[in-house]
Parts: C-alpha cells; structure tokens; sequence
C-alpha cells in the first residue's frame, strides 16, 4: 500500500494490514513480535482511545479524520501504557512505526492518503 503525505509531498510504499472489524481492531498492536503499520477503519467518526499493554516497542499513532486530516498524533508510545484518549473525533488510526512517521513527516493538520491493498 501506498501511504501520502499529501502536505509535505512524502510517499512510502509499505504493507499495511488493516483493522476493520471488532477482533482485528481490538488485537491491534497486541502479541506481535514487531511493530507493524495498521490502518484502523472505524465505522463513523469517534474519539477511539488506545493502550499499548502486550505491544512489542514504542509506536506513533496518527489520528485522521473522514476527509484525510492529521487530527491528532501521539509519538513513541512506550509498551504498557494503560490509555491514550484523543481529544478530537477521527474516522482512522494509523498506528505506524516510528521510522514511518519520520520518513513521512507526519504533522497535525497534515492531509494523508493511503492507496492500494
């Protein structure tokens, strides 16, 4: 899949796996050996906290809205924590290792887009 940055005209060819139902949503980052990029698709826009018990390293979590908008971004997110609540409503999550974000150059307010399988 290829994942944009529309705003800082940043591109990464990676393979994410996407979460879009309850299980693969509620699994996430949980029990992998690594960190890997997951598209989390909810099914209308919400305030969706996340933890990171049982997550194998720190990760970023990039809150977008319906219309492609950084709403919110959490960096290095340590194993273990018990709750990271965003303040604003999105309709996607990219949780992404750390090297992505930075290659990317992801920012709030930034518009992203994610293309193919």
């Amino acid at each position: 899949m290829k994942i944009t940055n529309i705003s800082k005209k940043k591109s990464f060819n990676i393979p994410i796996e996407i979460a879009d139902n309850g299980f693969s949503r509620m699994r996430g980052l949980m029990f992998r050996k690594k960190v890997v990029p997951l598209l989390f698709i909810f099914d209308s826009p919400g305030i969706f906290p996340i933890h990171s018990h049982f997550c194998p390293e720190e990760f970023d979590a990039v809150y977008v809205s319906q219309s492609g908008v950084v709403t919110e971004i959490f960096r290095r997110i340590p194993p273990g924590m018990d709750r990271i609540t965003p303040a604003k409503a999105a309709s996607f999550l990219l949780e992404l290792p750390i090297e992505i974000t930075d290659k990317l150059k992801i920012a709030v307010g930034d518009s992203m887009q994610w293309t193919g399988k």
